[in-house]
């Protein structure tokens, strides 16, 4: 034992070698005293490591104590890995580390930014942080000035207190790092520790001191009623502060950028918002800083505040959070604060209703306030301020065109001038004077001169007057601005590019829309007005027919009334149309491909949309589709029996069981709750099962009378499995398919199952009507209109008509069809629409980009008589 005491490396192998043959002749056992040398030199790490492992094959054979056996498997802990060092020492409960595990720990802090929080949490476990040498403290100290996480940040913070409480004397870097740390790390804690244990500098000393001075003095009087004391803390706290004294209660507002008056906001929150206890500290502060922001002041405020600390209600806090909300988003103005302050004196209850009056006396008005022509146009350029196309109008003009169209004394030009066969004038009166028959001989003086009659101002300003006068009497309103606006922006296009407006609801879409066409069909074009269903189309039509006849001009619309069959449909012949963009499409499909000349001579050349959202969606349910049959295809019709059949039969034999989905051979009848199965045994004999839930509970062996769905297994995924392995397997069997059908066969199997179980889902006078023995389609998803015309293809129709056992007609095959862009794009840019909104950045590139368009936001007519209030996201209903 004498011979371990020497640094010899031979000696310590000699005297080991010694005890290994004692132990192996003579049968001794190491004692305690002799356990604890072996661990020393284990610990200590002077020994090689051919010495340090015969050393651990003694020790493993020995008996050792609790505390012996923890100190042996901190020495001899066999680690592959850093990550799996770590993970064996966390298993310990505070542990005694030894000398070789911190050297371990501190290279993996250095070196391994990944496992730098788990080490850090086992040195904070171990009960030895005295033992931490000053390098591997100096390393600590290290990472707390330079890392920037804040959970690497607390726990160093954590590990040098505990450091400091333990007695260990720490460096005067480290005192000066706990000096800069957030009040959040507890500093002024570690500072007292550090004083009671060591002497240290006198301009370190000084610091500590002032930190406690500071935080037991000055921080307290931050809110302190007396406007002096609050100056002279705010003070005191900056000089501290930029002397190296941080306080976390002055950072939260306070920066160097920053300037006084941000500082002086920041304190006046704060003093306020400490006067009102238990609310929302965040919403307090937003609240009050809006009212800054206004004309309210600092002392204005801490007088409401004052009267609202003198109430006695229990539910007061809230209430006057409510007060303070409704001071913010009306903008309520400081002007009131007397007839406030009485106000508050009141219960909260009669207070927020008084206050909610003052609100709406304030910010709303009795009448709706109309903009003038100057203010619409500021607006337009406002909303529009990216949009290089609007540059040529400029303010001046639009104003001075709005004023001569609105202009009372206006005389029309056009029939005060010689026409081409010179004709003297027919009317000089002012055109707001004109009747209707006035109108129409204007029409057709247009009409018949329009070669002479360019797209010049004049001749804008006057059609426009005219339409104004004619939509007075057709209706009794006058255009307003704002429709006039969106009228001279439509007219005024960019070269070579179509327009969208964004106008808002309400301000009159279809008659701005009626004012375009109009001025297009007098200047000799047809005009399709497409709306968003055919009932709109139908409506506004008769709607307008006697508008557009003052003008000699005719209108109707494509709905396709009556079994459409060949030749011109009697509406094209008409200068204006109104229709669904699916029932032009099937017209141009019907003249162009199947040649029935069901358009006649009319061409694509100006197209009005209402509603531009048509645009941007091609719905599968309503797309433009030319059908035909193929001979041969009666033969298939078995199929869409057979699935149909096989389909309803599963519905009547699936149910759920104590959770678990069966599927039964045979038929199901309830009585008196029990479930009773009728089957088909192997004998063909019927038999029944008279408790079906107490028959599966009493038996494993179903496959008799049917089997178990996996309960994995999705219904639906089953059901669809299950039918295509029957119907292959009976068309293998039963039928067979022509070859020139065996590819389409294949090909529609899959979407044949798919809609066997939306043809059972559907429901009649819901998503179809049945009609005369025909099924016709309901356009349930969108307009709700009965598309009396069209079929559903891939087996859908079909289905329906065997559900409701009614003559079967052959699937289609579709030959043709015409996209909403293939539609549109075809009046290049004669395109002009309206809408209530344009929708997001990405819907309006698309529509840009696919058609050509520039887009025009038009500004409202009428001032809000509303208020926009903040969004709030919930993440419960409550």
């Amino acid at each position: 034992m004498y011979a371990f005491k020497t640094d010899n490396q031979n000696v310590i192998r000699q005297s080991i070698s010694g005890f290994k043959t004692l132990r192996s002749l003579h049968q001794i056992e190491l004692d305690k005293e002799s356990i604890e040398v072996f661990l020393q030199l284990a610990k200590d790490g002077i020994c090689d490591a051919n010495i340090k492992h015969e050393i651990d094959e003694l020790l493993s054979r020995s008996k050792l104590g609790a505390n012996q056996k923890i100190e042996y498997e901190l020495a001899f802990l066999m680690c592959d890995s850093d990550a799996e060092f770590l993970d064996k020492l966390a298993k310990f409960d505070k542990p005694a580390l030894l000398k070789q595990n911190f050297d371990r720990i501190n290279s993996i802090i250095d070196g391994r930014p990944e496992l730098k929080f788990q080490a850090l949490k086992i040195l904070l476990n171990c009960s030895n942080k005295k033992d931490i040498s000053d390098k591997f403290l100096d390393s600590i100290a290290v990472l707390l000035e330079s890392t920037n996480s804040k959970r690497i940040k607390s726990l160093c913070s954590k590990l040098i207190s505990e450091v400091a409480k333990s007695g260990r004397i720490v460096t005067n870097k480290i005192i000066s790092l706990v000096l800069d740390q957030d009040e959040n790390e507890n500093p002024i804690d570690i500072l007292k520790s550090i004083l009671e244990n060591q002497e240290i500098p006198e301009e370190l000393e000084d610091r500590i001191k002032l930190s406690l001075d500071i935080h037991s003095m000055i921080e307290n009087n931050l809110s302190n009623d007396n406007v002096l004391i609050r100056s002279w803390s705010f003070r005191g706290l900056k000089a501290a502060y930029e002397k190296g004294s941080k306080s976390s209660i002055f950072k939260e507002w306070y920066d160097k950028e920053t300037t006084m008056s941000t500082l002086k906001r920041s304190l006046e929150i704060k003093f306020l918002g400490n006067q009102i206890e238990h609310v929302d500290k965040l919403k307090l502060g937003i609240h009050l800083d809006r009212l800054l922001d206004q004309d309210w002041t600092f002392e204005q405020l801490n007088d409401l505040v004052r009267i609202f600390k003198q109430s006695n209600n229990q539910n007061k806090r809230q209430y006057f959070m409510n007060i303070l909300e409704t001071l913010s988003h009306y903008k309520i103005s400081s002007k009131n604060k007397e007839k406030l302050l009485f106000t508050l004196k009141n219960t909260p209850e009669n207070c927020l209703r008084e206050i909610n009056k003052i609100a709406i006396e304030q910010y709303f008005s009795d009448k709706s306030q109309e903009k003038n022509s100057k203010e619409l146009i500021d607006e337009l350029k406002t909303l529009n301020c990216d949009n290089k196309n609007l540059t040529d109008l400029t303010e001046q003009k639009l104003i001075e065109w709005t004023e001569d169209i609105n202009n009372p004394s206006l005389i029309s030009l056009l029939l005060n001038e010689k026409d081409k066969n010179e004709n003297l004038p027919i009317n000089s009166k002012p055109i707001t004077k004109w009747t209707k028959d006035d109108i129409q001989k204007w029409a057709k003086k247009v009409k018949i001169n329009i070669d002479t009659f360019t797209n010049t101002k004049d001749f804008i300003i006057e059609v426009l007057a005219v339409i104004k006068q004619a939509t007075y009497l057709d209706t009794e309103f006058y255009l307003t601005n704002t429709q006039i606006l969106s009228c001279l922006i439509a007219l005024h296009p960019n070269n070579n590019q179509g327009r969208l407006l964004q106008v808002a609801t309400g301000e009159g879409k279809s008659t701005i829309i009626s004012v375009l066409a109009v001025f297009y069909a007098l200047k000799g074009k047809t005009v399709d007005i497409v709306t968003s269903s055919p009932i709109l189309a139908e409506r506004d039509s008769k709607e307008k027919a006697k508008f557009y006849n003052m003008f000699g001009l005719g209108c109707s619309h494509n709905n396709d009334k009556t079994v459409y069959v060949s030749g011109i449909k009697t509406c094209y012949k008409k200068e204006i149309v109104y229709g669904e963009a699916t029932q032009f499409q099937f017209d141009i499909l019907r003249t162009e491909y199947a040649e029935l000349n069901t358009l006649g001579n009319r061409k694509f050349e100006v197209a009005i949309i209402d509603e531009v959202d048509s645009m941007l969606i091609d719905d599968s349910s309503k797309i433009a589709r030319l059908a035909t049959t193929m001979s041969g295809m009666d033969q298939l019709q078995i199929i869409y029996h057979m699935l149909w059949n096989q389909f309803v039969f599963l519905q009547n034999r699936i149910i759920s069981l104590d959770n678990k989905m069966y599927l039964f051979y045979g038929k199901i009848r309830f009585k008196q709750e029990k479930i009773i199965l009728e089957y088909t045994n192997e004998q063909e004999e019927i038999e029944t099962i008279s408790d079906l839930k107490s028959h599966l509970a009493s038996t494993s062996d179903i496959s008799h009378i049917g089997q178990l769905l996996p309960e994995n297994d999705i219904l639906d995924v089953f059901i669809k499995k299950h039918l295509e392995n029957y119907i292959k397997t009976f068309i293998q069997k039963n039928i067979k398919i022509p070859k020139n059908f065996l590819d389409f066969v294949n090909t529609q199997i899959p979407k044949w199952i798919e809609n066997v179980i939306t043809a059972y889902s559907y429901q009649e006078n819901v998503h179809y009507v049945v009609h005369e023995g025909l099924i016709q389609p309901v356009d349930y998803y969108s307009t709700g209109i009965i598309q009396s015309t069209s079929n559903w293809s891939d087996g859908l129709h079909q289905f329906l008509q065997i559900k409701h056992n009614l003559k079967m007609t052959s699937e289609t095959f579709t030959t043709n069809f015409l996209s909403n862009r293939g539609y549109f794009t075809k009046y290049s840019s004669n395109l002009f629409g309206l809408t209530g909104t344009l929708g997001s950045e990405r819907a309006k590139q698309a529509l840009v980009d696919i058609y050509n368009v520039d887009l025009v936001i038009i500004p409202s007519l009428r001032q809000k008589q509303h208020l926009f209030l903040p969004d709030i996201v919930a993440m419960v209903k409550s």
